[in-house]
């Protein structure tokens, strides 16, 4: 069963799913900034950006 009855709506959902997404990557940044020691951010950091750029 089809939830976009046509293609503007799915076009629609893309967007939001993309604000979404564009909205997360700078959240987890703040949240390993936030929630890790200042002697242990370096390394979350560079964990993080291995983890969001797929490498």
């Amino acid at each position: 069963m089809a939830l976009a009855w046509n293609p503007y709506i799915l076009i629609l959902g893309r967007v939001v799913m993309a604000a979404g997404a564009a909205a997360m990557l700078p959240l987890s940044l703040a949240l390993v900034t936030n929630v890790f020691p200042v002697e242990e951010q370096q390394k979350a950091i560079g964990i993080w950006t291995g983890v969001s750029t797929g490498d």
